[in-house]
């Protein structure tokens, strides 16, 4: 009886992640003048031209998208070589230019499907909010702004040795394998 439970749910985490890849975004409803757009188009050209910088991703990024990436990237292995805080950089960066996800640094670093947050650190209490970026983290994702993906290509990593045998085979399931390097499983 659980098997069968487990397997609909599987079957329906499937579904929804097909759909939500499939799914373009929607346009807004228009509720200002052409006149108005206009001055708030302009506004916000300048506004975010003074906040955001260029990089090899040709993304908007903005003094708060990059200060997430940094804690992101320190809570989830700052612990650990230059080349993973790398890796899991490239894989939210891949995120925002993948139209599954969303289109900001921040809005993939806060992404929560139902009650599952996509990076653990981010959850209420987790190392995100009380972590300090340091210089090696901050270093290894300027290359990676300034070099582009390193990943391959990865949308997403898990490290199994701190999660449960049917959360990490959920990856094996339903996604391709790319490689594994400093305690994590990398997947397109």
């Amino acid at each position: 009886m659980k098997q069968k439970q487990r397997r609909k749910r599987q079957q329906r985490r499937k579904l929804q992640l097909r759909k939500k890849r499939k799914q373009k975004p929607r346009p807004k409803k228009n509720t200002t003048s052409a006149k108005e757009e206009d001055k708030t188009e302009t506004k916000k050209t300048k506004t975010e031209t003074k906040k955001a910088e260029t990089n090899a991703y040709n993304i908007k990024l903005t003094a708060k998208d990059k200060e997430n990436l940094y804690r992101l990237v320190q809570s989830e292995v700052g612990y650990i070589d230059e080349k993973s805080k790398m890796l899991v950089a490239s894989v939210v960066l891949n995120r925002v230019k993948d139209k599954a996800f969303p289109d900001t640094v921040t809005g993939v670093v806060m992404q929560k499907l139902g009650s599952v947050y996509q990076f653990s650190p981010v959850k209420p209490g987790g190392r995100f909010w009380t972590c300090k970026v340091d210089d090696s983290t901050k270093k290894a994702v300027d290359k990676v702004l300034k070099n582009g993906d390193c990943s391959k290509g990865a949308l997403y990593f898990v490290a199994k040795r701190y999660t449960t045998a049917s959360r990490s085979s959920w990856f094996d399931r339903n996604l391709k394998w790319l490689y594994h390097h400093g305690g994590q499983d990398y997947y397109k």
